[in-house]
């Protein structure tokens, strides 16, 4: 059975290599120097992460608050 932590640490990686994503598109978008394909590219990553993960987006957004 997965511990808690495994699944925190798993959770963490698909984070951070969405992020890898995320710049990787934003780099490809600028050298296009088109600025509603890079809109476009972080709407749908928002997307994704928002029904993957929406308890860790609002986890997120409520220690910021509380900060």
């Amino acid at each position: 059975m997965t511990s808690e932590e495994d699944i925190i640490m798993l959770i963490e990686e698909i984070a951070r290599n969405l992020g890898e994503i995320v710049n990787s598109l934003i780099r490809y978008s600028e050298k296009l120097n088109c600025d509603r394909t890079k809109q476009k590219y972080l709407e749908v990553v928002a997307k994704i992460v928002e029904e993957t993960f929406p308890n860790l987006l609002l986890e997120k957004v409520g220690k910021n608050k509380s900060n």
